[in-house]
């Protein structure tokens, strides 16, 4: 259904796209709350209707950008709010588990730094970033906390194992 959306978004000449996302959200939601308590291995996980729309335009947003458009693209549809995110961190026990998360978070889902790489930047440990593309030797992002709110950032492919070693292991 969100394929769909997206799809009468990108080729038809939708006259009122808020009264379009507004008849159709919840059903185009209705399998978000499963999904995040399938993909968290969490069944008791309960969902407010702010989160779900926020999970709901993340992923229709994602879909867009694949036809090259944004939802800032079409007045009276809301944008994701990030905030209700940015105080949350998800631990898995199970690989498996984090291999389905981090597929997710690929679509603005906010990642967590864990370690100080350029402070005068903002990239301090705690900074949350949503990311926008992947690439080699770098991630971009954009910053969600702190002080540089909506600023760009590039973060360069950094090698977490130390050289000299005293240990037979890495």
């Amino acid at each position: 259904m969100r394929q769909l959306f997206c799809t009468i978004l990108l080729f038809c000449e939708v006259t009122d796209p808020a009264k379009l996302w507004q008849t159709n959200w919840e059903l185009l939601s209705e399998d978000i709350q499963r999904r995040q308590r399938r993909i968290l291995n969490f069944q008791a996980l309960e969902l407010n209707s702010l989160q779900i729309k926020s999970l709901l335009l993340a992923e229709i947003e994602h879909l867009l950008a694949k036809g090259g458009k944004s939802l800032k693209d079409f007045p009276g549809i809301p944008l994701p709010d990030s905030s209700i995110l940015e105080e949350r961190a998800i631990l898995c026990p199970r690989n498996e588990t984090v291999d389905q998360i981090n597929t997710y978070i690929m679509s603005q889902i906010p990642v967590m730094l864990m370690r100080n790489i350029n402070q005068s930047a903002g990239l301090c440990n705690g900074t949350r970033l949503t990311i926008t593309q992947l690439g080699k030797r770098f991630i971009e992002g954009q910053v969600i906390t702190g002080t540089n709110i909506g600023g760009k950032v590039y973060i360069p492919r950094i090698i977490m194992s130390p050289s000299d070693s005293k240990w037979p292991f890495i």
